[in-house]
């Protein structure tokens, strides 16, 4: 599955480049309202916090993911996959703006939106 090489390749950037990749591809509500940043809602699906966060993510979306990309196909599956991350961070977005508080101004990082729209 490319989607796990994508991520795997981005977590080793991440190693390095770590402030720079979460402060501006990490899905932070007040810049997406305010900066006007969007393309965090895909992008901070491909980052992670530690190696356990990345292992964890790829592992369940290797176990989960296969089987529906052989049924569906590759295309299907990864825009479904785009889907329900996006979806997973619009809620993130949407929550904050109406919850408020200091969560609209930490990032957002991982996959597991999407891997659990796997599960849906």
């Amino acid at each position: 599955m490319k989607i796990i090489f994508a991520n795997v390749i981005i977590y080793l950037l991440q190693s390095v480049y770590s402030s720079f990749l979460v402060f501006y591809f990490g899905l932070t509500p007040a810049l997406v309202f305010t900066k006007y940043y969007a393309w965090q809602l895909v992008t901070y699906m491909f980052l992670h916090g530690n190696f356990f966060h990345i292992f964890l993510n790829m592992y369940a979306l290797m176990l989960f993911g296969i089987p529906v990309e052989q049924l569906w196909g590759s295309k299907k599956f990864l825009i479904y996959y785009f889907f329900t991350g996006v979806g997973a961070g619009l809620t993130i977005f949407i929550i904050n703006l109406v919850v408020g508080g200091s969560g609209a101004f930490v990032p957002t990082i991982g996959a597991s939106g999407a891997v659990f729209g796997l599960l849906l």
